[in-house]
Protein backbone atom coordinates (compact mmCIF):
# COMPACT_ATOMS: atom_id res chain seq x y z
CA UNK A 1 0.00 0.00 0.00
CA UNK A 2 3.03 2.11 0.95
CA UNK A 3 4.83 1.55 -2.40
CA UNK A 4 1.80 2.21 -4.25
CA UNK A 5 1.22 5.53 -2.99
CA UNK A 6 4.65 6.48 -3.61
CA UNK A 7 4.76 5.24 -7.09
CA UNK A 8 1.31 7.03 -7.86
CA UNK A 9 3.23 10.71 -6.64
CA UNK A 10 6.16 9.37 -8.93
CA UNK A 11 4.25 9.50 -11.90
CA UNK A 12 1.39 11.69 -10.88
CA UNK A 13 3.62 14.89 -9.68
CA UNK A 14 5.31 15.68 -12.99
CA UNK A 15 2.37 14.60 -15.45
CA UNK A 16 0.03 17.05 -13.51
CA UNK A 17 2.31 19.44 -13.17
CA UNK A 18 3.40 19.44 -16.67
CA UNK A 19 -0.39 19.50 -18.10
CA UNK A 20 -1.03 22.92 -15.90
CA UNK A 21 1.92 24.53 -16.92
CA UNK A 22 0.75 23.46 -20.69
CA UNK A 23 -2.67 24.44 -20.44
CA UNK A 24 -2.23 27.94 -18.17
CA UNK A 25 -4.16 26.65 -15.34
CA UNK A 26 -2.23 26.53 -11.77
CA UNK A 27 -4.83 27.98 -9.71
CA UNK A 28 -7.26 25.60 -11.17
CA UNK A 29 -4.98 22.44 -11.57
CA UNK A 30 -4.33 23.50 -7.75
CA UNK A 31 -8.01 23.43 -6.99
CA UNK A 32 -9.12 20.66 -8.70
CA UNK A 33 -6.28 18.67 -7.01
CA UNK A 34 -6.90 20.03 -3.63
CA UNK A 35 -10.60 19.30 -3.61
CA UNK A 36 -10.25 15.82 -4.88
CA UNK A 37 -7.78 15.05 -2.09
CA UNK A 38 -9.87 16.58 0.31
CA UNK A 39 -12.78 14.02 -0.81
CA UNK A 40 -10.55 11.09 -0.66
CA UNK A 41 -9.36 11.72 2.70
CA UNK A 42 -13.14 11.75 4.08
CA UNK A 43 -13.96 9.08 1.97
CA UNK A 44 -10.98 7.40 4.33
CA UNK A 45 -13.75 7.41 7.03
CA UNK A 46 -15.79 4.47 5.27
CA UNK A 47 -12.60 2.47 4.48
CA UNK A 48 -13.16 -0.98 5.75
CA UNK A 49 -11.33 -2.93 3.70
CA UNK A 50 -8.21 -3.56 1.74
CA UNK A 51 -9.30 -2.92 -1.54
CA UNK A 52 -10.81 0.29 -1.16
CA UNK A 53 -8.46 1.30 1.46
CA UNK A 54 -5.88 0.58 -0.95
CA UNK A 55 -7.93 2.77 -3.88
CA UNK A 56 -8.55 5.91 -1.34
CA UNK A 57 -4.64 6.04 -1.21
CA UNK A 58 -3.91 5.75 -4.51
CA UNK A 59 -6.35 8.95 -5.88
CA UNK A 60 -5.21 10.84 -2.83
CA UNK A 61 -1.58 10.12 -3.17
CA UNK A 62 -2.24 11.36 -7.06
CA UNK A 63 -3.84 14.44 -5.86
CA UNK A 64 -1.65 15.55 -3.54
CA UNK A 65 1.18 14.85 -5.49
CA UNK A 66 1.13 18.31 -7.71
CA UNK A 67 -0.07 20.07 -4.94
CA UNK A 68 3.36 21.23 -3.60
CA UNK A 69 5.10 22.34 -7.01
CA UNK A 70 1.69 24.10 -8.01
CA UNK A 71 1.84 25.59 -5.07
CA UNK A 72 5.62 26.88 -5.01
CA UNK A 73 5.03 27.73 -8.65
CA UNK A 74 1.88 30.28 -7.82
CA UNK A 75 3.93 31.59 -5.15
CA UNK A 76 6.89 32.65 -7.32
CA UNK A 77 4.88 33.98 -9.60
CA UNK A 78 2.92 36.27 -7.19
CA UNK A 79 5.95 37.34 -6.29
CA UNK A 80 7.46 38.28 -9.47
CA UNK A 81 5.18 41.59 -9.84
CA UNK A 82 5.94 42.61 -6.27
CA UNK A 83 9.52 42.29 -6.20
CA UNK A 84 10.81 45.41 -8.28
CA UNK A 85 14.39 43.66 -8.68
CA UNK A 86 15.16 42.66 -5.24
CA UNK A 87 16.17 39.42 -4.58
CA UNK A 88 13.39 36.67 -4.42
CA UNK A 89 13.74 34.99 -0.45
CA UNK A 90 12.11 31.54 -1.99
CA UNK A 91 13.65 29.75 1.64
CA UNK A 92 10.76 31.81 3.47
CA UNK A 93 8.11 29.55 1.41
CA UNK A 94 9.32 26.91 1.96
CA UNK A 95 10.64 27.29 5.81
CA UNK A 96 7.15 28.35 6.66
CA UNK A 97 5.31 25.10 5.02
CA UNK A 98 7.76 23.18 6.65
CA UNK A 99 7.05 24.64 10.16
CA UNK A 100 3.27 24.05 9.46
CA UNK A 101 3.64 20.85 9.00
CA UNK A 102 5.69 20.21 12.30
CA UNK A 103 3.41 22.14 14.14
CA UNK A 104 0.48 19.99 13.04
CA UNK A 105 2.17 16.92 13.20
CA UNK A 106 2.87 17.53 17.00
CA UNK A 107 -1.16 19.04 17.23
CA UNK A 108 -2.68 15.79 15.74
CA UNK A 109 -0.08 13.64 17.90
CA UNK A 110 -1.96 15.29 21.17
CA UNK A 111 -5.50 14.45 19.69
CA UNK A 112 -5.48 10.32 18.57
CA UNK A 113 -5.28 7.74 20.42
CA UNK A 114 -3.99 3.92 19.76
CA UNK A 115 -7.23 2.73 18.53
CA UNK A 116 -9.13 5.68 17.43
CA UNK A 117 -7.26 8.21 14.57
CA UNK A 118 -10.02 9.63 13.39
CA UNK A 119 -8.77 13.59 14.06
CA UNK A 120 -6.34 12.90 11.35
CA UNK A 121 -8.87 12.39 8.87
CA UNK A 122 -10.88 15.26 9.84
CA UNK A 123 -8.22 17.58 9.97
CA UNK A 124 -6.74 16.70 6.75
CA UNK A 125 -10.05 16.89 4.99
CA UNK A 126 -10.84 20.22 6.41
CA UNK A 127 -7.50 22.00 5.90
CA UNK A 128 -7.72 20.31 2.31
CA UNK A 129 -11.13 22.20 2.46
CA UNK A 130 -9.82 25.22 3.35
CA UNK A 131 -6.64 25.13 0.79
CA UNK A 132 -9.32 24.38 -1.88
CA UNK A 133 -11.34 27.55 -1.60
CA UNK A 134 -8.30 29.55 -1.21
CA UNK A 135 -7.10 28.91 -4.76
CA UNK A 136 -9.90 31.63 -5.68
CA UNK A 137 -7.76 34.58 -3.10
CA UNK A 138 -4.69 33.81 -5.47
CA UNK A 139 -3.35 36.02 -8.21
CA UNK A 140 -3.81 34.98 -12.00
CA UNK A 141 -1.28 33.79 -13.50
CA UNK A 142 1.30 36.11 -15.62
CA UNK A 143 0.75 35.29 -19.41
CA UNK A 144 3.85 33.91 -20.38
CA UNK A 145 5.83 36.09 -23.11
CA UNK A 146 6.34 32.66 -25.38
CA UNK A 147 3.92 30.24 -24.85
CA UNK A 148 4.36 26.33 -24.75
CA UNK A 149 4.02 24.90 -28.30
CA UNK A 150 4.78 21.62 -29.60
CA UNK A 151 6.80 18.48 -28.40
CA UNK A 152 4.97 15.70 -26.36
CA UNK A 153 4.38 15.46 -22.74
CA UNK A 154 6.80 12.25 -23.05
CA UNK A 155 9.55 14.11 -25.11
CA UNK A 156 9.46 16.73 -22.32
CA UNK A 157 9.94 13.86 -19.54
CA UNK A 158 12.66 12.46 -21.61
CA UNK A 159 14.41 15.48 -21.89
CA UNK A 160 13.94 15.92 -17.80
CA UNK A 161 15.09 12.47 -17.38
CA UNK A 162 18.10 12.87 -19.29
CA UNK A 163 19.88 15.49 -16.80
CA UNK A 164 22.02 13.96 -14.74
CA UNK A 165 21.17 15.78 -11.53
CA UNK A 166 17.98 15.05 -11.88
CA UNK A 167 17.76 11.74 -11.88
CA UNK A 168 20.54 11.66 -9.07
CA UNK A 169 17.57 14.01 -7.29
CA UNK A 170 15.12 10.97 -8.07
CA UNK A 171 17.22 8.22 -6.71
CA UNK A 172 18.14 10.32 -4.10
CA UNK A 173 14.71 10.77 -2.75
CA UNK A 174 12.76 7.69 -4.20
CA UNK A 175 15.90 6.14 -1.39
CA UNK A 176 14.56 8.34 1.19
CA UNK A 177 11.16 7.23 1.26
CA UNK A 178 12.21 3.50 1.02
CA UNK A 179 13.64 4.30 4.22
CA UNK A 180 10.88 5.89 5.70
CA UNK A 181 8.41 3.11 4.26
CA UNK A 182 10.62 0.20 6.23
CA UNK A 183 10.62 2.20 9.03
CA UNK A 184 6.91 2.18 9.70
CA UNK A 185 4.83 -0.64 11.48
CA UNK A 186 3.74 -3.37 9.18
CA UNK A 187 0.41 -3.53 11.17
CA UNK A 188 -2.48 -1.84 9.55
CA UNK A 189 -4.87 -3.14 12.54
CA UNK A 190 -7.01 -0.56 14.09
CA UNK A 191 -6.18 2.32 11.59
CA UNK A 192 -9.28 2.99 10.68
CA UNK A 193 -12.48 3.42 12.87
CA UNK A 194 -14.36 0.48 12.58
CA UNK A 195 -12.08 -1.24 10.37
CA UNK A 196 -11.76 -5.03 9.64
CA UNK A 197 -7.94 -4.99 8.52
CA UNK A 198 -5.81 -6.80 11.67
CA UNK A 199 -2.30 -7.39 11.31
Amino acid sequence: MLAAGMLTRLLAGPMVGMLADRAGSLRFALAICTALAASSAAALLWAHSFALLLFITVIQAASLAPTTSLADALSVNAAKPRLAGKEFEYGWIRGSASLAFIIGTLTVGQLISGTDVTPIIWLNFSFLVVAAASTALLPPVVARSSPLTGGSLIGELGELLRISRFRMMILVTSSMAAMRCTTRSPSFGGVLPGSSLRP
